[in-house]
């Protein structure tokens, strides 16, 4: 969690143009990201499995050209070996919640037969059954308790101290940008969104 001192308002420059008032958290860390032309860090949960990290697309860029210029294997990498580099970060305080419709995706994925009148589920009951929808709601709350929405509280690990070799960094993410949610176990995006407007 932050701590108080830590919290203060600024504005948060949104993707349709506007201005927005935000509260913002301000911390240090020990993880630097540089991908893509984006420039971010990587702030560790308790117990060290998940990981939030931010990502500012270069000034001009936007997330989504972001997303466009990484592969999965990109940004695995980048996140699972960040910088050792002190950072000092900004980000907004700020909730997400969606609901999406999985049959498209799933359907690209192989699974066509499942939702037409040729399924088979006999296994589960007598009386012929398809899947007519599957939907996703995702919801995240970041603020300055830690983090609601991957059942994980932000808490700060300890890391081996280095002689600082040069300037500190600065990522302050005061315009649209992207925020994932690391599993280090099994080297898995448990969540990935773009952050275009403070709610």
């Amino acid at each position: 969690p932050y701590e108080p001192q830590s919290c203060s308002e600024g504005t948060f420059h949104a993707s349709d143009g506007t201005e927005q008032t935000v509260t913002y958290l301000s911390g240090e860390e020990r993880s630097y990201l540089e991908v893509a032309g984006a420039t971010g860090f990587v702030k560790h949960y308790s117990g060290g499995r998940y990981s939030f990290a931010g990502l500012l697309p270069a000034e001009g860029s936007t997330p989504e050209e972001l997303l466009e210029a990484l592969d999965g294997a990109t940004l695995l990498n980048a996140l699972c070996e960040p910088q050792a580099k002190k950072v000092y970060t900004r980000m907004p305080k700020f909730t997400a919640s969606t609901t999406a419709s999985l049959r498209p995706v799933l359907e690209a994925m192989g699974m066509q037969t499942a939702f037409t009148d040729a399924a088979d589920f006999s296994l589960l009951s007598d009386t012929p059954l398809k899947i007519d929808a599957v939907q996703q709601k995702t919801y995240l709350q970041v603020d300055e308790s830690g983090t609601i929405g991957a059942a994980v509280t932000s808490l700060p690990i300890m890391e081996t101290t280095a002689v600082e070799t040069e300037p500190p960094k600065y990522v302050e993410l005061t315009r649209p940008y992207l925020c994932v949610i690391f599993d280090h176990e099994t080297q898995s995006i448990v969540f990935l969104g773009i952050v275009n407007q403070i709610s």
